[in-house]
């Protein structure tokens, strides 16, 4: 083979392979560049509009003992960003709280008002911060989960003006640690925002003059005449041992001293102080707690109050029918350091719908319920409050003639009444039974009522004229519903 030959088969392949890799890259989809500043002036690939996060977990660890408070590590700041051409970016934080299960919205509009949690936004570079504030409050360890949307209007040419969002999430942990370590050293820059949040927001600086009280609970909602109980947390001495004499209690009440109520000191634990008593029978008992260091003389009051909570009966319905939605309300309030939740049973125990925190649920009875009496229980911390309440499922009661009226010559109207629901349909009567009469009945849909659907009553109108009217013009009659249910009887008679 020459080399001329050669050389020409090589160039043939050269241009099959060329016209291979054209082919590969036609079939990749088409991205537009977005020029992106990243530290850089750099041109990537970027999706119309994603968002991204500077850290996936924020941490805070503080150590106490029983004479203060020492921050091992906090972060609190997290940011946040996002790529793409799009223009109106929306923040919304969804902050779960994994020990209560609850969720806290954080949107624009209501930022300013949280206490624990913020953000705010820098439209200029694109980013976000989000903040929070470790609370040691309840002296328990927190885990949050966070969930980021945003939302933006694209000026992407492929999707001008469309809405577009993305989301993602991290974690929040907050770590608090206990030691019998007596070293020298007391929280001294704590910030109250108001009376139900303690923050930490600086480092712990040495400070043997602090002396601090900071309560579990600065207001406790409880039940008229029952027990209460509260922690308060001692910073700057011992409370079992470093007392100068015994802490005193100072009782205010409001209106007056006659609504009853006291409060005692039941004990220590660790650097925390126990107190208990009775609940007042209204208005509202302040207690102060006064302590006195032993080395220096100083003195630390903090004051809490105990507002009783007024149980009213439940609210029932008078009457219960199969097949009928019911809201009941067990009127439970929200206690202070107790669970409340109510319960409806059968007259076997069994639990046939349940209301976890004492709040508005709904029941349905089944038509197999009719004739049987149920009860709605109410639970305060897992014991029975008041008295069982009985509910009894009744039929529907029977339609009903209520009216018999001469419209004409020889021409009847008679007004009904018919109540309930079947298949969760109106239950109208379905007809007008003869029992006796040369008569013949039709209904005046027109002169029908709207039905009252809060009570399910239905009312219809029939009309009923002779078939002969050479004869006597009298009847016997009683209407039958589409359950079946009927009326009484009704005559008639011209004569």
């Amino acid at each position: 083979m020459t080399n001329k030959s050669v050389i020409r088969k090589k160039r043939i392949i050269e241009i099959y392979f060329v016209l291979y890799l054209a082919a590969l890259i036609l079939l990749i989809p088409v991205r537009e560049k977005i020029n992106i500043n990243n530290g850089g002036n750099q041109t990537i690939l970027q999706i119309p509009f994603s968002l991204k996060i500077e850290k996936t977990s924020l941490n805070a660890a503080y150590l106490l003992d029983s004479i203060g408070i020492r921050q091992i590590n906090a972060d609190t700041i997290n940011n946040i960003f996002y790529t793409g051409n799009v223009k109106n970016v929306e923040y919304e934080f969804i902050i779960e709280d994994k020990n209560s299960n609850q969720n806290l919205v954080i949107k624009k509009d209501n930022s300013k008002e949280m206490q624990l949690f913020s953000y705010t936004q820098n439209k200029d570079d694109n980013t976000a911060q989000f903040k929070w504030i470790p609370n040691i409050r309840d002296r328990k360890d927190k885990s949050y989960v966070v969930t980021v949307i945003a939302r933006a209007t694209s000026i992407d040419s492929a999707n001008m003006g469309m809405r577009v969002e993305d989301k993602l999430q991290f974690s929040i942990n907050l770590n608090l640690e206990y030691s019998d370590d007596q070293s020298n050293f007391l929280i001294s820059n704590i910030k109250s925002n108001d009376a139900n949040s303690v923050n930490l927001t600086e480092g712990v600086v040495i400070n043997n003059g602090n002396l601090l009280l900071l309560p579990r609970e600065e207001i406790i909602n409880t039940i008229a005449y029952s027990d209460w109980e509260n922690e308060i947390t001692v910073f700057g001495l011992n409370p079992a041992k470093d007392l100068r004499k015994q802490p005193e209690i100072i009782i205010t009440r409001e209106p007056n001293d006659k609504i009853g109520g006291n409060a005692k000191i039941a004990g220590y634990r660790e650097n925390t102080l126990i107190l208990n008593g009775e609940s007042p029978g209204y208005g509202v008992m302040k207690v102060k707690v006064k302590l006195t260091r032993h080395s220096d003389g100083m003195e630390a009051s903090k004051e809490i109050k105990i507002i009783p909570q007024l149980i009213n009966e439940p609210d029932l319905s008078k009457r219960f029918y199969p097949g009928i939605t019911y809201q009941i309300d067990p009127k439970l309030p929200i206690i202070s350091g107790k669970t409340t939740y109510a319960e409806l049973k059968d007259k076997d125990g069994k639990v046939l719908a349940r209301s976890p925190n004492g709040g508005v649920f709904s029941w349905i009875p089944a038509i197999s319920d009719t004739g049987k009496v149920m009860y709605l229980e109410r639970y305060i911390s897992g014991n029975l409050f008041g008295q069982k309440y009985p509910i009894k499922i009744s039929n529907f009661q029977n339609p009903e003639i209520y009216r018999m009226v001469e419209s004409g010559n020889n021409v009847i109207r008679i007004f009904t009444n018919s109540y309930g629901l079947v298949n969760k349909s109106p239950n109208y009567i379905n007809f007008i039974e003869i029992i006796e009469g040369n008569i013949k009945v039709r209904e005046i849909i027109g002169a029908q009522q709207a039905p009252d659907k809060e009570n399910l009553l239905y009312k219809q109108v029939f009309e009923i004229t002779p078939i002969d009217p050479s004869k006597i013009f009298k009847f016997k009659i009683r209407a039958i519903s589409e359950n079946g249910l009927k009326s009484d009887i009704r005559v008639y008679s011209k004569d």
